[in-house]
């Protein structure tokens, strides 16, 4: 027997449609938020960056008025200033063995 059954057209229920709307909806928030996420790290690194090249300068001033401190013309000026002098009599020199 041969059973003579209509043929529905394909339909979509609205929940589906409903259903489909949100996971997009939640993929679209989800995006944007790495969007922000993504923007804000940017304005931190550059925030660092600017911290980081400000130290550098101040560390190499720093270096520069170490070496300027440190420099035998100033020693010998603050030595000469206080009595001090160079006696090349307490030096001794060794010579080597040959």
């Amino acid at each position: 027997m041969k059973t003579n059954k209509k043929e529905k057209p394909f339909h979509i229920s609205p929940l589906t449609i409903l259903l489909i709307l949100v996971i997009i909806s939640v993929g679209i928030i989800i995006h944007i938020n790495d969007v922000l996420t993504v923007n804000a790290l940017v304005i931190q690194n550059d925030e660092l960056k600017k911290k980081l090249n400000k130290l550098e300068g101040s560390n190499e001033s720093l270096q520069n008025e170490i070496e300027k401190l440190t420099s035998l013309q100033r020693i010998v000026l603050m030595a000469k200033e206080l009595g001090l002098e160079y006696n090349k009599d307490v030096i001794k020199y060794f010579e080597p063995d040959e």
